[in-house]
């Protein structure tokens, strides 16, 4: 039970983080100077820093426990701390990649918008 609770408080905070993640694309141009442009992109990775790091120790924590208490329950030591933490970096995998995911994309369309290009994974 405390697995399933884990999960779901685990996603929920997930998907506070990603509706927090929304932000302004990293290169635009400021009238001032780009100074204001700088301080975003400095934000803008401390933020970014800091969900990752969060997306990766929250669920280790949470899956841990609930493996713990799992083990515990039914006695069978390292049995479901071992497949938490299995779960735990699979789930840490998934949504650091839903959280780069928009970055890697917007990289990719000024890639293409410089070199004039597709890039090969949109050929078909």
């Amino acid at each position: 039970m405390s697995v399933c609770l884990s999960a779901f408080l685990a996603e929920g905070e997930i998907r506070i983080l990603r509706q927090a993640s929304m932000q302004p694309p990293l290169n635009k141009p400021e009238s001032n100077g780009g100074k204001k442009s700088d301080q975003l992109n400095v934000f803008y990775a401390l933020s970014l820093a800091w969900q990752m790091g969060f997306l990766i120790i929250a669920p280790i924590l949470l899956f841990l426990f609930g493996g713990y208490m799992i083990d515990k329950w039914l006695k069978t030591a390292p049995l479901f701390i071992i497949i938490s933490i299995f779960a735990a970096l699979a789930v840490s995998v998934y949504e650091i990649h839903h959280l780069i995911k928009p970055m890697l994309e917007s990289s990719r369309k000024e890639l293409e918008e410089i070199t004039g290009e597709k890039s090969d994974s949109n050929k078909k």
